[in-house]
């Protein structure tokens, strides 16, 4: 029997979802992990509070890639909480460029390497390559005995591999960072704009919703987009855009399926996924 296997449930909350900080955790009764670390250890600890968990049951922290928003607290993690660090070796490598997190323990990274199951938190976890601004960026494909997560953030494109995952999961948890018409007419300099839309970017309310239409399948029970941009979108405009894509490609998504925009330094409620 897989170590996974006898655990019946998963528990989701977002802590924090946007360029100001990512924190994600994921949870059963046997523990639980964090995916990103980008929000401070207070504000982890208190969230955790509020819905009757501790840090002391987090048993491992799943990093997407080495931008700041997403590591800034793996230091005092690392040290102080000894939580394992599961993260790829270039992600690392960046972890201990970075000034703000080059002292976090290294003896607490265990590399991922894309394609290789390994269990983590009573967790079956597979990693799988997206495409960022950012050395050997991660997305995470999640199961436990019956269902099973697929989360990815900060990448320009959806490739065939993530694709594949996002096909096979109960939950999708990704990416819709911006708006193409807020974008183009925002504040932001034509550079930052070629940065935000190129293939090692961001992914668009457009290019999220093509995919969720294309891999939607009645088994999928939520669908959550995050990572949205305080500038260049908003919720109503990623609910809008995902409607009017499935409309046009004769998507139904069912009723009983739950949508949902995560805020940027909002929780969301605990969701507890049977």
């Amino acid at each position: 029997m897989d170590l996974f296997s006898s655990l019946y449930s998963f528990e989701l909350c977002s802590m924090a979802s946007g360029s100001s900080g990512n924190c994600y955790y994921v949870g059963n009764s046997e523990g639980a992990l964090l995916i990103d670390a980008g929000i401070s250890i207070r504000k982890i600890s208190k969230i955790l509070n509020e819905f009757g968990r501790h840090l002391h049951s987090i048993k491992g922290i799943l990093i997407s890639h080495d931008h700041i928003d997403h590591i800034s607290s793996l230091e005092t993690l690392t040290r102080k909480f000894k939580i394992p660090v599961y993260a790829s070796s270039g992600t690392w490598a960046g972890v201990m460029r970075n000034r703000f997190t080059k002292f976090a323990d290294s003896n607490k990274h265990i590399e991922v390497i894309p394609g290789k199951p390994f269990i983590a938190g009573g967790f079956r976890i597979t990693a799988f390559p997206v495409s960022h601004d950012a050395n050997e960026a991660l997305g995470y494909y999640i199961e436990n005995s019956h269902q099973s997560i697929s989360f990815a953030t900060d990448l320009g494109f959806i490739d065939e591999t993530t694709a594949y995952y996002f096909k096979k999961s109960n939950v999708l948890i990704l990416e819709a960072n911006y708006d193409e018409e807020m974008l183009a007419n925002g504040p932001y300099p034509e550079r930052l704009r070629q940065r935000i839309r190129c293939n090692t970017g961001h992914l668009s309310n457009l290019q999220a919703a093509d995919c969720i239409a294309d891999v939607y399948h009645e088994k999928m029970s939520h669908i959550f987009l995050i990572h949205l941009s305080k500038e260049n979108n908003n919720p109503q405009r990623v609910l809008e855009t995902l409607q009017k894509t499935c409309n046009e490609k004769g998507i139904t998504i069912g009723n009983d399926t739950i949508i949902m925009p995560f805020e940027r330094q909002k929780r969301s409620p605990l969701y507890r996924i049977e």
